[in-house]
């Protein structure tokens, strides 16, 4: 990413959004108590990281957009402020938004090659190379 953009290595930092595995797969499937207390938990721990870091840009790439994003709007509405849609939203396809001065992105993870992702992933590295020179 960090060559992709024209950027030092060390200018990428990487956090997965849930900061847990259960018996070597997701939690995802636990009952509703506890898969709503890892939420929170790894929403906080997320919130310190982006806190300590303080990136310009986050980006968000992963499965499962429909369920991601309720989490990634609830991350920035209770640790920082609500979100502001830049770009209209693609659905399950791309997303950029800003929140605490942070310009964002929520994107297919990079292994999602069907339909529009690659085109998106092409729009995404241009966004992220005109950003970096300003």
């Amino acid at each position: 990413m960090a060559d992709a953009i024209g950027q030092p290595v060390d200018a990428v930092v990487y956090a997965n959004l849930f900061a847990w595995d259960y018996n070597k797969g997701s939690f995802i499937h636990r009952p509703k108590h506890e898969r709503e207390v890892l939420i929170d938990l790894s929403l906080t721990l997320l919130a310190v990281q982006i806190k300590h870091f303080q990136p310009d840009v986050i980006i968000f790439a992963g499965g499962l957009i429909e369920k991601t994003d309720p989490l990634i709007k609830r991350l920035f509405r209770t640790h920082f402020e609500p979100h502001k849609t830049i770009q209209p939203l693609v659905k399950r396809t791309f997303w950029e938004f800003e929140s605490a001065g942070i310009r964002c992105f929520r994107i297919a993870h990079p292994r999602a090659q069907n339909n529009d992702h690659p085109k998106y992933q092409k729009a995404l590295l241009e966004r992220l190379r005109a950003l970096s020179t300003k």
